[in-house]
């Protein structure tokens, strides 16, 4: 969970005169200390939310993809053949309402 101390620090604070800074370039040490974050870790978010078990359809990915992935062994494997099929199954469990942004950049313009 993520809780802003004290303060208003607008998404202008995060870019030079010059250029937006691209999504890619965030790091978490930046954005606690631009937003003055404080990062409490020592609460059970889902201490109440049910188990639930994975489809037939996710069971037989896991099952075909996990051999490849140690095979092939690189972050990119291992998103493409475990994470995303995971995200896609949530978003089918979740009637298709969320989505998932795989690639996209979310720069902005400098405030004006």
């Amino acid at each position: 969970m993520l809780r802003k101390t004290s303060g208003r620090v607008g998404i202008a604070a995060l870019y030079s005169q010059d250029a937006p800074m691209p999504y890619s370039t965030f790091n978490l040490s930046k954005v606690k200390t631009d937003f003055k974050l404080i990062f409490v870790e020592n609460q059970d978010l889902f201490g109440d939310v049910q188990t639930v078990s994975p489809s037939e359809y996710l069971n037989l990915i896991f099952s075909e993809h996990l051999p490849l992935v140690t095979a092939i062994n690189t972050e990119k494997a291992r998103y493409e053949l475990i994470i995303m099929p995971v995200l896609i199954e949530v978003k089918r469990f979740f009637q298709y309402q969320i989505s998932i942004f795989s690639g996209s950049e979310f720069n902005r313009p400098l405030a004006k």
